[in-house]
C-alpha cells in the first residue's frame, strides 16, 4: 500500500459541484461547498479519514464536526489526481446575532499536520453563541 500523502505534496481549491453560493444564501438554509484536494507529489499516496476544518480566525472560529453518517475509506492518490471533501453549513444572515463571516477556511487533511487554508467567498456561516452549530459539518476524504 502507498504511503500516506504528506501536506507538503497537496493543494486544495474549491471544486463545482456544491450548492454554497458567493456571498452567502438564504439564512438558514443549509449549503454545501466542495473542496478538491490535488496530489502533486512524485509518486501515488493514500488518505483516510475526516479533515479538520475551522472556519474564521482562531478566536471566533467555527469548528465543523464530522460527517458520521459518510464512513471513511482509504483514498489512493496518483501523481495529478484528486480526492474531495464536502463541507455542509447553515447560512446565517449578513449582519445578524449567531453567525460568523469567515475569510478562510482552514484545513488539515487527515494524517497530516499542516493547516492549508482557503479563502472563503460563501458567507455568513451559523454560530450560536454557545459554541459550534451541529449543522456545519465535514465529510471524510472521498474519491
Amino acid at each position: 500500500m502507498p504511503a500516506p500523502c504528506r501536506a507538503a505534496a497537496l493543494t486544495l481549491s474549491w471544486a463545482p459541484g456544491g450548492t454554497a453560493v458567493p456571498g452567502g444564501g438564504e439564512p438558514g438554509t443549509r449549503r454545501t461547498a466542495v473542496v478538491e484536494v490535488r496530489n502533486n507529489g512524485a509518486g501515488e499516496c493514500t488518505l483516510r479519514g475526516y479533515p479538520l476544518v475551522r472556519l474564521g480566525r482562531s478566536d471566533t472560529a467555527e469548528t465543523l464536526f464530522d460527517q458520521v453518517a459518510v464512513a471513511p475509506v482509504t483514498v489512493s492518490l496518483g501523481r495529478g489526481s484528486t480526492a474531495r471533501l464536502v463541507l455542509t453549513f447553515v447560512a446565517a444572515r449578513q449582519d445578524g446575532p449567531g453567525g460568523i463571516d469567515p475569510a478562510r477556511a482552514s484545513i488539515t487533511l487527515p494524517g497530516t499536520s499542516a493547516v492549508k487554508e482557503l479563502p472563503w467567498p460563501w458567507g455568513p456561516v451559523a454560530r450560536p453563541a454557545g459554541g459550534t452549530h451541529p449543522g456545519n459539518q465535514v465529510s471524510p476524504v472521498v474519491p
